[in-house]
């Protein structure tokens, strides 16, 4: 890529984690590919001149999962976003993919 096309974080790119740990899955068959771990994925963002990173609640945290691990979870994930120098200008809720929204969020 040419460096005049090549982002940098003046130009306020972010990314969803759930757009780059997508798993190649569909409705009509499992995952294709392995899961990224969300600090890997704050890493490379971050050397690719990304800006931001944005997320849903569980492409971070799993659903149910206990505080400890909660916390364990977000610590880490703060720790790389810090470190790498990316913000986080939105988080939301995932009110689409867990049974106890089948009925609307």
């Amino acid at each position: 890529m040419t460096e005049r096309f090549t982002p940098t974080p003046e130009d306020k790119f972010s990314f969803g984690l759930w757009t780059v740990g997508w798993q190649g899955r569909d409705p009509f068959g499992d995952a294709t590919r392995a899961a990224i771990d969300p600090v890997e994925s704050v890493q490379r963002l971050a050397e690719l001149g990304a800006w931001g990173v944005t997320f849903h609640d569980d492409d971070l945290i799993p659903f149910g999962a206990p505080e400890t691990e909660r916390e364990a979870i977000v610590k880490r994930f703060r720790q790389a976003v810090d470190a790498s120098g990316l913000v986080v200008p939105m988080v939301t809720t995932n009110l689409f993919t867990h049974p106890v929204f089948k009925d609307g969020g």
